[in-house]
């Protein structure tokens, strides 16, 4: 059984854009029960995985879900990605970017989900995932004001 897998992107592939380490995926696949990574990709060196990208993923095959993705992917776009801008280090995907990915929702609606959201207070990224359970292709704004309504009711 495998304890501990390094998952930096050296020479695997890239899956779906998301700098996801495809040597990450197969340890996952093959039993590691734990996958190295650091927010935004940050760590002992350059090339790893990014946690928000492992959390987001694995979270498609059940794993993880008792982490907050939405909280994550707020605070780093709120406070870690502010405070690394002045250091030249950037998210390798933006937390947008990858929740579009994630749900397959399409980016040509992306102002209407900031829209929405920012109009009822609530995560774009839940807004955006929860939408596109419903709808990824055509998603109008009656939808996003509906899931809205539900979400800010929590």
């Amino acid at each position: 059984m495998i304890k501990l897998m390094d998952c930096t992107l050296r020479d695997g592939a890239n899956i779906a854009g998301k700098g996801f380490d495809a040597n990450a995926l197969a340890a996952y696949q093959n039993g590691a029960q734990i996958l190295d990574c650091g927010l935004m990709g940050m760590a002992r060196s350059a090339g790893n995985l990014a946690t928000e990208i492992s959390v987001a993923l694995m979270q498609g095959y059940g794993e993880y879900p008792y982490i907050d993705l939405y909280g994550m992917l707020d605070g780093i776009e709120k406070r870690l990605m502010p405070v690394m801008e002045p250091f030249g280090f950037h998210n390798p995907i933006s937390p947008f970017d990858l929740i579009l990915g994630v749900s397959g929702a399409h980016s040509s609606f992306g102002e209407s989900f900031k829209k929405v959201a920012a109009e009822y207070g609530i995560s774009v990224y839940r807004l955006i995932a929860e939408v596109s359970r419903l709808d990824r292709r055509k998603p109008d704004m009656e939808r996003m004001r509906q899931t809205a309504v539900r979400l800010s009711a929590r």
